[in-house]
């Protein structure tokens, strides 16, 4: 959903603001980028069940209830996370066509 927001931004972008916001150049960044982002979202996944496992197995009084906590938040997180860079970029797109501001290198 993201890809395709930044992708739809930015051939909307080109002829109304003069730059492709949104796509990087060369568009194989965008592909590198999502395949980083797989690989540290799994991390971060991963990450999360070791920590719950320490916590859970010090016997630490926070145990109650962490796991469902933990993850509920994390997925917030992870959502926003992973919108941001859309946001991002349609929020630059409209400021760039509001104020008549070109991007840098636009010709």
């Amino acid at each position: 959903m993201t890809t395709g927001l930044m992708v739809y931004c930015g051939l909307l972008s080109e002829p109304l603001v003069g730059a492709a916001i949104g796509i990087p150049d060369p568009p194989i960044f965008m592909l590198l980028g999502i395949i980083a982002y797989g690989i540290a979202a799994n991390v971060c996944y991963t990450a999360g069940w070791i920590v719950e496992k320490h916590i859970v197995g010090r016997g630490s009084p926070s145990k109650d209830g962490f796991g469902l906590r933990a993850f509920s938040r994390g997925v917030t997180f992870s959502v926003g996370l992973t919108l941001f860079p859309a946001i991002l970029t349609w929020a630059v797109f409209l400021f760039d066509l509001t104020t008549g501001q070109r991007q840098s290198g636009a010709q």
